[in-house]
């Protein structure tokens, strides 16, 4: 294999982790959220949002300029705090 289909074959794999990620941590809050008090559902709808805009950030920025490194570590760092 060439280093350069390597290269996207990784990059590519990192993409898909970190949406699965995004899942998961969406999923949890969901789960959570069921029986949750009133002012921790709150807090876990803030957190969905905050989800959902990295989600929306991460899939914007490949569709426009394609999958690097930069917002892969970008999207890494902001998932880093759930």
């Amino acid at each position: 294999m060439v280093a350069s289909d390597q290269a996207v074959e990784n990059a590519i794999e990192e993409y898909m982790k970190n949406m699965n990620r995004i899942n998961e941590i969406t999923e949890q809050a969901l789960a959570e959220k069921e029986t949750a008090t009133p002012e921790r559902a709150a807090e876990l709808d803030e957190r969905l949002d905050d989800i959902a805009a990295i989600r929306n950030r991460l899939i914007t920025k490949v569709k426009k300029s394609g999958i690097s490194r930069e917002i892969l570590d970008d999207t890494e760092r902001m998932l880093s705090i759930f």
